[in-house]
């Protein structure tokens, strides 16, 4: 799910801007920024387990990929899955130098797809799936935390949140315990993320049991309300 600092004390933000809005809106020069930003945070985040080949193959290879992926993504028909409404969050450094960006979903399952177009109109049932947060190596800390509070508030407050790390990931698994999200034990299994030969990844999920109580839990103290306020506050659109 996340390639980001596993440090969660936040430094200073000022020079660190924030867009929002549909992926589709995006140009193609953002896409390939956006790439390289996600290889470069990934290769390090899975440094030791995955090597950068590993890493790209999994993003698509290139940024044409990555982009119709990340604008329109494939029905999971092996875990029965259905997304739709994409949102993402990028962070720049004056304009134009993308430095950060997260993307998420409106997302159901049901092995019955019809069922699964149906739960969307219903709340409860309907997840706001944070696919990925990805920030360069070197950025303040405090960036991704940024990010996530940012592409939950697109959702509804009484939305269920879900998310998927991998397991050799270790800076995903602190990033998701640091969105308030909690690790669902009986919903874990192998993927060939990587493609070709590579060895299976156990793929991990984490859910929040709403985007109000993920928020809540994001904003404990009254600086990070702070941060994240004025940051909401100066909100540019795509």
């Amino acid at each position: 799910m996340s390639a980001i600092n596993p440090e969660y004390v936040f430094e200073d933000l000022e020079p660190i801007g924030f867009r929002v809005g549909p992926p589709n809106e995006l140009s193609p020069f953002a896409y390939r920024a956006l790439f390289e930003v996600a290889a470069d945070a990934y290769t390090e985040s899975l440094a030791g387990h995955r090597t950068e080949e590993a890493v790209r193959s999994m993003l698509g290879q290139n940024w044409e990929r990555f982009r119709a992926d990340r604008i329109s993504p494939k029905e999971d028909t092996v875990n029965h899955e259905s997304y739709t409404n994409p949102y993402m969050v990028i962070a720049e450094r004056n304009p134009e130098e993308i430095v950060g960006y997260g993307i998420a979903y409106d997302n159901t399952s049901d092995t019955n797809r019809a069922l699964r177009w149906a739960k969307m109109h219903i709340t409860p049932q309907r997840h706001a799936f944070i696919r990925e947060v990805a920030v360069r190596p070197g950025e303040p800390k405090g960036v991704g935390r940024v990010i996530g509070s940012l592409l939950l508030n697109n959702f509804n407050e009484a939305q269920p949140v879900v998310a998927r790390t991998l397991a050799e990931a270790e800076a995903a698994t602190r990033y998701a315990a640091a969105l308030g999200l909690t690790e669902d034990d009986s919903d874990t299994g192998y993927i060939t993320a990587f493609g070709g030969y590579s060895a299976l990844a156990m793929r991990c999920t984490w859910r929040a049991k709403s985007v109000g109580a993920a928020q809540n839990y994001i904003q404990a103290s009254l600086a990070v309300q702070e941060i994240i306020s004025s940051k909401r506050d100066h909100l540019q659109y795509f």
